[in-house]
């Protein structure tokens, strides 16, 4: 009986391990998709750097013309490249001294033009802006300035008077603009690109002082050197008789005079 049981056993076993071959060699092998031709090999193309220096947009100085003492404003606006780095430090310089430093993109800085940057003879001086931004890229303009001498500024200087209205009558109040000029470089005269620091003017008709242009009140109740309005000085004469004695305007600075005559034409009365 016994024997009969392991025989039993083995032939189950047997039958199972056939059973499991069959089915091994019936399960069907998986299709293989057939690789489709490759195609051609297309090279990298180069590399294409995008530009990021600044952009100056404006660099300027107002007034371009000036005397020492005298103010100038300078201007900028300065846009980030393509590459979108934001500005990051505004240098004004004039040789190795640093005038003004910011991290503004855009504003404006008023200098006075004393020594040490501006000493000695008169001459153009070149001022530097220079534009940096996060990534270490900069842009630089610049922007010149002709400092004249008093002395200049007083040989080729002419006076010039209006009468507003332009046509008056007598014992009607006349207010007079007194404004100044200077050679150009090109040719002709130009009015002055910036306040004439004169101590006196006077406006005269004979022997009348018919005004004078004020400055600020003192304390001791007299007045400071004459203040220019948009670079030009107003007078007010209340005064006028219908006289036909010409105006002069008298003008003084430091010890220097200058004076400069203008008819009266007897139309009605006019100023020429």
């Amino acid at each position: 009986m016994r024997r009969f049981s392991i025989l039993a056993i083995l032939s189950i076993f047997f039958l199972m391990a056939t059973f499991s071959l069959s089915f091994a060699q019936a399960k069907p092998e998986p299709k293989i998709q057939p690789k489709s031709p490759a195609g051609p090999t297309v090279p990298p193309g180069p590399r294409v750097a995008i530009p990021d220096d600044p952009r100056m947009q404006e660099f300027s100085a107002s007034p371009t013309i000036s005397i020492q003492g005298g103010r100038v404003t300078f201007r900028w606006r300065v846009e980030p490249g393509p590459g979108g780095s934001p500005i990051d430090r505004i240098r004004l310089t004039f040789g190795a001294i640093e005038i003004h430093s910011s991290s503004s993109a855009s504003g404006e800085h008023l200098f006075y033009l004393n020594p040490p940057i501006v000493s000695g003879e008169p001459r153009s001086y070149q001022f530097v802006l220079t534009a940096t931004n996060q990534i270490g890229r900069s842009v630089i303009r610049t922007a010149d300035v002709r400092v004249m001498s008093i002395e200049e500024v007083f040989r080729g200087l002419r006076i010039h008077l209006e009468a507003k209205p332009r046509e008056f009558r007598s014992r009607q109040a006349i207010e007079f603009e007194v404004y100044f000029t200077i050679p150009h470089v090109g040719g002709g005269h130009v009015e002055m690109p910036f306040d004439v620091p004169v101590d006196i003017i006077i406006l005269k008709q004979g022997s009348r002082i018919a005004g004078r242009a004020m400055g600020i009140r003192l304390p001791s109740g007299g007045f400071g050197p004459p203040v220019a309005q948009g670079g030009r000085y107003k007078i007010k004469d209340t005064g006028f008789t219908g006289s036909q004695d010409e105006y002069v305007v008298e003008i003084e600075y430091r010890g220097r005079n200058k004076q400069q005559h203008f008819r009266i034409v007897p139309l009605v009365f006019s100023i020429y």
